[in-house]
């Protein structure tokens, strides 16, 4: 099965679905809160539909903004709980391979409450493995984190559907350890790659090439391990494509 995705906003959706299905690319799809908030029903149905008749996949990315996995506060608990109750529907329909979702762990924030937010996250997602369908896996993102610890304190606590996205331009701005060290500390655990390019200085999400993040190095690394999703983050069409087109030759070659 084609292992290559492409992020794209639900909000974009409409305007770019045809398209995508003319070329074969299979969606990451990306819900605001707003966007579940203002949701057309009868489109997310044509687009779970389109997919199926297509013999095309989805991978699906959860709200992040506001949205601590860990929250030391009670009430943003309950909050996180709720949205992410929210999005049960969407991944219902769509029955994404992958259900990618933020921590919004920092240690500028956490690092004195740390042992508190990972045992809150860990009960976290326990309520979202009880609350979505059975055979739906999470994918943990890498965002601010600066080495592969807090992650993979998290994901070993659980079995087979929880596993990591890593994010090779959040690796690039943020990490103080080197990628081998990623890659032999949680390669085994990883389920979807997110790939964009950036200069190391903001997260700029470029295509293939335009930067200086690993990239190509990590496709390499993905090759033959066929449990490992990849997704094209670049965020202008054109760029996206680009790698869309260069990803595809690699894959094959």
């Amino acid at each position: 099965m084609e292992r290559i995705f492409v992020h794209i906003p639900f909000s974009m959706l409409d305007k770019r679905f045809s398209k995508m299905l003319s070329l074969g690319i299979q969606p990451e799809i990306y819900f605001s809160g707003d966007m579940l908030d203002n949701m057309d029903d009868d489109f997310l149905k044509y687009v779970a539909s389109s997919l199926s008749r297509n013999n095309l996949r989805c991978t699906v990315h959860a709200p992040f903004f506001d949205l601590p996995l860990g929250a030391v506060d009670a009430f943003v608990r309950e909050a996180v709980v709720e949205r992410y109750r929210s999005f049960v529907t969407v991944v219902e329909l769509l029955k994404p391979v992958r259900m990618v979702i933020h921590t919004g762990y920092d240690r500028w924030r956490y690092s004195s409450n740390r042992d508190v937010w990972l045992s809150n996250a860990c009960d976290m997602l326990e309520d979202l493995l009880e609350m979505f369908p059975e055979d739906t896996i999470i994918a943990v993102e890498n965002v601010f984190d600066e080495a592969p610890d807090v992650l993979y304190e998290l994901v070993n606590v659980f079995d087979e559907r929880v596993g990591i996205c890593f994010d090779v331009g959040h690796f690039h701005l943020f990490s103080k350890a080197s990628l081998q060290e990623w890659l032999l500390r949680l390669g085994d655990r990883i389920v979807e790659l997110h790939l964009h390019d950036n200069d190391g200085r903001e997260d700029r999400h470029w295509g293939f090439g335009k930067g200086s993040a690993p990239v190509f190095s990590l496709i390499e690394w993905s090759l033959g391990r066929e449990n490992v999703m990849l997704t094209v983050e670049a965020h202008t069409e054109k760029e996206a494509l680009e790698s869309f087109t260069i990803l595809r030759r690699l894959m094959a070659s």
